[in-house]
């Protein structure tokens, strides 16, 4: 997440891919969705879960019927398009032994199953609908990937730089605010006429077209 630009793997691939395992962790889930909403849907790409978290393990060593539902319906509120599991069950041996099941160890069905074969039956319902949903915000932050190479160059912590972003957006969450993350490639040379506002901070490497877009 703080390596790849996102934003260009969209423009480049037929749809953008991801794997999260942040059941019961759900800021940082909700932070990881809107990055990969926001890259995809500047490229007009769908988005897909190709691993999701699916059963307990280190960090979260109780996961439940209510967590699987609320990490499906937020992915799905966010554009997913497509959603699954890992694991079917935990794995009898090697580094993820005993973790991951949506199934127990016996292959039996747990709260987790019914959980994912819930939201199965009520995408199956509503496809159409969430196929041409759209998210709409007014309101953008500009980020840029170039920030992780230029503390880069530095011998900087690169996280940092993905991490101040994360906090922002996360507090213009909490007070309800609806908004895109966007970058500079699309301050330059997209469609930004839908936004009242967009908030440019921490972007210490900018284009001169870039900047004269914000001015």
């Amino acid at each position: 997440l703080q390596g790849w630009d996102n934003y260009d793997l969209a423009r480049q691939t037929d749809y953008l891919a991801y794997d999260i395992y942040s059941a019961t962790r759900w800021p940082r889930l909700l932070e990881i969705l809107e990055h990969v909403r926001s890259a995809a849907a500047v490229h007009g790409k769908p988005f897909i879960m190709l691993e999701y978290h699916a059963g307990p393990n280190h960090w979260s060593p109780v996961v439940t019927h209510r967590d699987i539902t609320i990490e499906g319906y937020a992915a799905l509120a966010r554009e997913c398009r497509a959603l699954q599991w890992f694991r079917w069950y935990p794995s009898s041996s090697g580094r993820e032994q005993g973790i991951h099941g949506m199934l127990d160890s016996q292959a039996r069905p747990t709260e987790r199953f019914t959980a994912v074969a819930e939201i199965a039956a009520l995408t199956q319902r509503i496809a159409p609908l969430l196929a041409s949903s759209r998210t709409l915000a007014d309101l953008a932050v500009l980020t840029s990937n170039d920030n992780a190479y230029l503390s880069y160059a530095r011998q900087q912590n690169t996280g940092k730089d993905r991490q101040r972003w994360d906090v922002f957006c996360r507090l213009l969450s909490a007070a309800g605010f609806q908004f895109d993350q966007i970058d500079p490639t699309v301050l330059e040379s997209g469609d930004i006429s839908r936004y009242r506002a967009i908030i440019a901070g921490h972007v210490p490497v900018l284009s001169k077209g870039a900047w004269d877009r914000l001015s």
